[in-house]
């Protein structure tokens, strides 16, 4: 068998969700022992199985406790058959948090028949650790427990027809969730090109606004240098003036002339720098 059928044929997860019985939590409840959930039945390894969750209060002074249950189921066919199971219980936390950690129970290779039941008959149903009801309220969610089951079959140590069933079912079911798989990665893949196309379209908005920008602060700093350049012409312009001042004042002074007015520094007024 194809290793990956095999584990997936003889180990399988189930999350369940169990109505908390808010009712048992009371320290003076007369029940002694009360089943108040079985799930539906459970497949794995081919074989049937059940989660069990009672109330069980054995001794008066003792505290109400919560006890879960693994039990094997009759075959379809009504057969015996026998395998061998490790389990892993969990309570999960719905804070997920260190303060108020999962609660898990497990065992390993323990013995399931689907013979007649008795109450000597211990191999048919295992129960897991009790857990006092008094510590439960903190992983309470809407009103329900939410478990996880993990049921490992030993496959080298199974025994009935039920053990052999449901390989061919298996197939067309490994074969559907192949064609499924196929749909779900054509559909991821559709996804991931309108997401790349979507990511075109933003990468070529973003080029065009980034190439409006560099434009338009090219056209400012043509613009700032055309302004320095006509400043320092004017400023050319005026050193040029400035230097014939003082020249024409140098000329005066060799002259006598002191008392000639200095019109030629009201020309000073048409030289003015940019702002």
């Amino acid at each position: 068998m194809d290793p990956k059928i095999q584990a997936k044929y003889y180990s399988k997860r189930f999350f369940l969700e169990v109505p908390y019985p808010y009712t048992f939590e009371h320290p003076y409840s007369s029940k002694e022992n009360e089943i108040f959930y079985v799930s539906e039945t459970l497949w794995a390894g081919g074989f049937p199985w059940a989660i069990i969750c009672q109330y069980d209060r054995a001794e008066r002074d003792a505290p109400p406790m919560f006890v879960a249950c693994i039990r094997s189921m009759k075959a379809r066919d009504s057969s015996g058959w026998f395998c061998q199971v490790s389990t892993e219980f969990y309570i999960s936390s719905p804070l997920r948090s260190s303060c108020v950690p999962d609660i898990k129970l497990f065992f390993k290779d323990q013995k399931f028949t689907s013979r007649a039941r008795s109450h000597e008959d211990t191999e048919y149903m295992k129960r897991f650790p009790p857990i006092e009801f008094g510590k439960l309220p903190p992983y309470v969610k809407d009103g329900k427990l939410m478990i996880e089951v993990f049921i490992q079959v030993d496959w080298k140590n199974v025994k009935g027809i039920s053990a052999l069933a449901d390989f061919q079912s298996l197939k067309i079911s490994s074969d559907s969730e192949k064609l499924e798989e196929n749909d779900q990665l054509t559909q991821a893949i559709r996804d991931l090109e309108n997401k790349l196309a979507d990511k075109d379209r933003e990468i070529a908005t973003l080029k065009s606004a980034y190439a409006k920008e560099v434009e338009r602060l090219k056209l400012e700093l043509n613009e700032e240098r055309r302004r320095r350049s006509r400043n320092l012409m004017k400023n050319e312009q005026l050193q040029a003036k400035l230097c014939e001042i003082k020249k024409h004042v140098q000329q005066r002074n060799n002259n006598g002339m002191n008392d000639k007015p200095f019109s030629e520094l009201s020309e000073m007024d048409d030289f003015e720098l940019d702002a």
